[in-house]
């Protein structure tokens, strides 16, 4: 029971990256098929956005995990994660 709801728990954070990253570019789609214009600004973020995906999902990942494999991983979770704890 507690295994299913840490599986639940992280496919909601996987879905909520998701929407994150997805919500400007579609707004702005939907705006842009809808008046024919667009918002630069809004496409700029959107573009941001996009790519950190990754690591939004590799933070996902990462989070649940205490040791990784490899010694790239190992450098990566190390340096998201003791950097924004140690300002706790």
């Amino acid at each position: 029971r507690q295994r299913s709801r840490a599986v639940a728990r992280q496919a909601i954070f996987y879905i909520s990256a998701f929407v994150l990253t997805y919500s400007l570019d579609l707004v702005n789609g939907m705006f842009w098929y809808t008046s024919g214009t667009y918002i630069p600004p809004l496409d700029v973020c959107a573009y941001i956005l996009l790519p950190l995906q990754g690591l939004f999902n590799f933070m996902i990942f990462s989070s649940s995990r205490q040791t990784m494999k490899t010694p790239e991983g190992r450098l990566l979770r190390q340096m998201l994660f003791s950097s924004c704890c140690c300002c706790c």
